[in-house]
């Protein structure tokens, strides 16, 4: 009685319930640090405090220059417009630049997990719909790819027209500043040598800062256009993170759809192919095997290695053993 008692409940026991199951003993805290950018935001405030300090009390920049200078070094955009003047800062930075790398590695790291999992997403959701195979233009992807291009080209054409604006000529300020510049117009300005942009140099600008290149040719330099570059940079490099992440994900869609429209003409041929007993259903694993091939999750070679591994583990058994695949599992913690 107790053996049928445990066998109902293995039965109700699914893989998805296992893999759920340690989440439930999380300590509050934990799950407050596990939240979705929670370490990023803490990491990114201490970083920007301790560069605004150092550049401030150390460098004796003013304030804005000290938080456009970290703002460049968070983003990696670099543009060597303003460089350290002694040897405690430039140490100081060697260190600093890591953890920026190291964050921007974490940072990474989460971008590409939720891009995963909105792929993943994207196949659980149409195994049994099927509407994986539509045409790609069609499927949300295009219209998270429209919204972030939109937004992308917006933070380029804001930045275009702002500093062609704004910074049409500008003796720049504090450190950067041009001596004897004139900048009562721009007549004066250009005349004293002042340094000037047109839109063509702005938009060349926006770019190669947006997309954190920073070749420091063209720079803010105005104390508005630093002030407006804290904010333009740490906004648009973002924007321009999720555009790449929304071009993964069309891509992502159209290259499954090509995949499926590939195996459609041999779907019977692949039913058959799935069905090991040849009684004209599908067994829960074969169903499996055959909806993630049908969707073009798994190739041709995939399912070839598997039978291989497969053959290789059961050895003429009638299955495989826990034990038999435990060796296979070595990474996977018990």
């Amino acid at each position: 009685m107790d053996n049928v008692e445990a066998g109902s409940k293995n039965e109700g026991l699914s893989a998805a319930s296992v893999l759920r199951e340690g989440k439930a003993t999380q300590s509050k805290l934990v799950e407050f640090l596990n939240k979705p950018g929670t370490v990023e935001l803490i990491a990114t405030v201490a970083l920007i405090v301790c560069g605004i300090i150092v550049g401030t009390a150390v460098e004796g920049l003013d304030f804005i220059d000290a938080l456009y200078l970290t703002v460049q070094y968070m983003t990696t955009i670099g543009y060597g417009d303003i460089v350290p003047q002694n040897n405690g800062t430039r140490l100081f930075l060697a260190f600093y630049v890591i953890g920026c790398l190291v964050l921007l590695a974490r940072y990474m790291g989460s971008f590409v997990s939720n891009v995963n999992d909105k792929l993943v997403g994207k196949v659980t959701t149409t195994l049994s719909s099927g509407s994986l195979g539509e045409s790609c233009m069609s499927s949300p992807a295009k219209k998270s790819l429209a919204t972030s291009s939109v937004l992308f080209l917006a933070m380029i054409l804001f930045g275009m027209i702002f500093y062609g604006a704004a910074e049409a000529c500008s003796c720049s300020f504090g450190v950067s500043a041009v001596s004897g510049c004139d900048d009562t117009n721009y007549d004066t300005c250009v005349a004293s040598g002042g340094v000037t942009k047109d839109y063509v140099q702005t938009f060349y600008m926006s770019v190669i800062t947006l997309t954190t290149v920073g070749l420091g040719d063209y720079v803010p330099e105005s104390r508005v256009g630093r002030w407006m570059s804290v904010f333009w940079m740490l906004i648009g490099t973002a924007i321009c993170a999720t555009w790449v992440g929304s071009l993964t994900s069309f891509f992502f869609d159209r290259d499954q759809a090509s995949k499926k429209k590939e195996v459609a003409p041999r779907t019977k041929d692949l039913f058959r192919s799935m069905d090991g007993d040849l009684d004209g259903y599908l067994q829960k694993a074969e169903h499996h095997l055959f909806l993630l091939t049908l969707n073009g999750v798994l190739t041709a070679e995939m399912l070839q290695k598997l039978e291989e591994d497969y053959a290789k583990l059961s050895s003429g058994q009638a299955g495989v053993s826990y034990e038999k695949l435990a060796p296979e599992l070595s990474g996977v913690s018990a």
